[in-house]
């Protein structure tokens, strides 16, 4: 939830929720792409946020496309759901800065590189530490 193309605040940059912006009230929206989402590996949790350029490169396509699909389908939740089949369950490295507040930790992303793994190396790795 609130990932894909959203609009923002050209006063402040904020997203705006139903037309407004929470600070600056009903404005014109600047479109924009960003990826809100939970990383989890395992043995704990983090909310982190990625740009649009980020976001375009997960996607493979720009603002601009994916605005223009927008406008043709009249429905922007096929970016939400793009972004959801490319990262769903998928392993990644991620690196960025981490910020503290209320609602706990959150990273801001300055990368996000896509990883292989090698299951049957990693298996084979696994059983060998613990034969020994």
């Amino acid at each position: 939830e609130g990932s894909g193309l959203i609009f923002r605040c050209p006063e402040c940059r904020r997203s705006i929720q139903k037309g407004a912006c929470s600070v600056h009230g009903k404005v014109k929206g600047e479109a924009d792409l960003r990826i809100k989402a939970v990383l989890d590996d395992g043995t704990g949790g983090l909310s982190f946020v990625a740009d649009r350029s980020i976001t375009e490169r997960v996607l493979g396509k720009t603002l601009e496309a994916c605005v223009e699909t927008t406008r043709e389908t009249m429905d922007s939740e096929w970016v939400r759901l793009e972004l959801k089949d490319a990262l769903f369950a998928r392993p990644f490295e991620l690196a960025g800065n981490v910020l503290s507040d209320d609602f706990g930790l959150q990273l801001i992303a300055k990368s996000l590189t896509p990883l292989t793994v090698d299951v049957k190396g990693e298996v084979e790795r696994y059983l060998a530490a613990l034969e020994a």
